[in-house]
């Protein structure tokens, strides 16, 4: 290597024997010496020895650097943490491998060369953080290409025509992992290159037909999986599933299976709908064993999420009363989520008394009856369940009528739990029906038992009037039901909101009883509403009934409200569950 051996040699004399040797260009013999200012060049100047201070640094260093360039390029430093006390051989280089120098072990005479290390900074050569290493356990690897004190690996050229050095290979090393070793270490020695070779090929086969193995068993499992109508389930929907499972205090709560719901509800067909409504739509189905079902499904699009769907399903399967909407169980495969409930063939209580044709098939005695009901499931709702529940969405299209037209309460997926001595919540995300919504909730997000009592009342003059709680009147089209019904009631002239069809009121005092209870439950203020073993105590005729105050949401239009504010989420009561043929 141009005389550097040679070199390195004199230079060791010289540190030996300081005081016997003496200097001349590229030769060292015995008194000379080598001063600040001195250099010894190699044998054709191409590299000279020498003491440098890199940058701005105060030390100075003996080194080696590249003489006939024009910008000092130090190769090799000599005790780089402790300069000029003793000297390394050159076969051990510190951060730069010259053109035919080597890195590695020779095992036979003990010699370790095996690792380049960088500076620690451009004015500090002292080993810094970067080390390009041989690994000497297991088969010969480097680990690290880092030798640049920025953690570049840089493979240089001398460029003459710009006096600079140009990177041909320059790689960002970082994050790195050593490798692990431990088996190499293991194997034969001895083998040959040809050997070794061939031992890595097999290996290579060995694995390829393991994976290939994997696959073909894999495939199979998951065509007789499909073949026994067992489908897989999302990541998302188990997660869920086990949830539900887990948490829900009704152990009977079957969860079915995709196919199965698809099956009964002739793969949701569309001559199997029942209606459509703001959360997906609901299907009429049939089970194996001859039972009839209603399938809620929710739309990909529904605006009721996870929260709300798990809420449904843990909260109506705890809950039992005549007047509630019974839940057969869930179904939670891929992206479906399915609700699945008793099947009620009369649809819901808003497709009888809003309608022309149907709402003379209630007379009455029967709209009494579905009062009375809807108010006893709300009073178990808030008092006799182990859970005191805020439904929330109380409205005519969540009232379900079975084959005898009994009321049932259903869509539980806005509904809240109140626990221990709790009254009252508030919430930033107002939802709902806009013209059953308690002004507290519209406004300022807060509800309560009694937000529930004000929606009961809106469906109370619904069912005796037979019209929508925003019906436009003519005579007075500022006013809403609630507020022509107060106007009325304020003339003494009640009864003339009664429904049309009702010709002959055989009990008119318990019509305006009705009517009266209704006015109670609206009021503007909540404390002043009735609870809702009040209302029950009431309608049965067992309590004294106080004046009604002025009702809230007198005015008839959406756009007089101030429903503009963030998070509410208003719907008029159009979208219901009530067309195309019975539940």
């Amino acid at each position: 290597m141009d005389s550097i051996e040679v070199l390195l040699n004199s230079l060791l004399l010289i540190l030996l024997f300081p005081s016997c040797i003496s200097l001349s260009i590229s030769v060292i013999t015995l008194n000379q010496s080598i001063t600040g200012s001195n250099l010894l060049l190699s044998r054709k100047e191409n590299f000279a020895l020498g003491f440098f201070s890199p940058g701005n640094c105060k030390y100075g260093y003996l080194g080696i650097w590249y003489h006939k360039l024009p910008r000092q390029t130090v190769v090799w430093v000599a005790n780089r943490n402790n300069p000029i006390m003793t000297l390394q051989d050159f076969d051990y280089p510190t951060d730069t491998m010259l053109p035919g120098q080597k890195l590695g072990l020779n095992r036979r005479i003990g010699l370790e060369r095996s690792s380049l290390v960088s500076w620690r900074s451009a004015d500090d050569p002292g080993t810094g953080d970067w080390v390009y290493k041989l690994n000497p356990s297991g088969c010969p690897q480097f680990f690290l290409n880092v030798v640049n004190k920025s953690g570049l690996v840089q493979r240089l050229t001398w460029d003459n025509s710009s006096y600079q050095w140009r990177a041909s290979r320059s790689d960002k090393v970082k994050n790195l992992k050593v490798p692990d070793a431990s088996i190499a270490a293991l194997l034969n020695t001895s083998l040959s290159s040809t050997e070794c070779e061939q031992l890595c090929l097999n290996n290579l086969f060995s694995v390829a037909f393991t994976i290939f193995l994997i696959v073909i068993f894999s495939y199979l499992w998951l065509r007789k999986r499909r073949k026994t109508g067992v489908e897989k389930k999302g990541f998302f929907s188990t997660l869920l599933e086990n949830e539900l499972i887990e948490s829900r205090e009704s152990p009977d709560l079957p969860i079915f299976n995709l196919r199965a719901v698809s099956a009964a509800t002739n793969n949701f067909s569309p001559v199997n709908k029942l209606g459509k409504g703001g959360f997906g739509t609901v299907y009429k189905g049939q089970l194996p064993h001859g039972q009839e079902i209603a399938v809620k499904r929710l739309s990909h699009s529904s605006g009721q999420g996870i929260s709300e769907f798990k809420n449904e399903v843990m909260l109506i399967a705890r809950l039992q009363h005549r007047n509630l909407i019974k839940l057969l169980g869930c179904c939670i495969q891929r992206e479906e989520r399915m609700l699945i409930y008793e099947y009620l063939p009369n649809k819901s209580l808003d497709y009888f008394i809003f309608d022309q044709r149907q709402r003379s098939i209630l007379d009455w005695n029967k709209r009494f009856d579905i009062i009375v009901g809807i108010a006893r499931g709300i009073l178990y709702l808030h008092h006799d369940s182990r859970l005191r529940i805020i439904h929330r969405d109380l409205k005519t299209s969540n009232v379900l009528l079975d084959a005898d037209m009994n009321p049932k309460i259903s869509d539980f997926g806005m509904a809240r739990i109140f626990r221990g001595d709790e009254v009252q919540d508030k919430t930033n995300r107002v939802v709902g029906t806009y013209g059953y919504m308690a002004p507290e909730y519209v406004m300022f997000g807060k509800f309560s038992t009694k937000s529930d009592v004000f929606s009961f009342g809106v469906v109370l003059l619904e069912i005796i009037s037979g019209k929508k709680s925003y019906t436009y009147y003519p005579e007075d089209p500022s006013l809403n039901l609630i507020g022509h019904v107060w106007e009325l009631w304020r003339q003494g002239r009640a009864l003339d909101i009664v429904d049309s069809c009702l010709k002959e009121l055989s009990l008119p005092l318990e019509v305006m009883r009705c009517i009266q209870i209704g006015l109670l439950c609206v009021q503007e203020d909540a404390t002043d509403r009735p609870t809702m073993p009040n209302v029950v105590l009431m309608l049965n005729g067992e309590s004294t009934l106080p004046c009604p105050k002025q009702p809230a949401f007198i005015l008839r239009n959406c756009s007089d409200l101030n429903l503009s504010k963030p998070g509410l989420n208003c719907s008029l009561n159009e979208v219901t569950i009530t067309k195309v043929q019975a539940r």
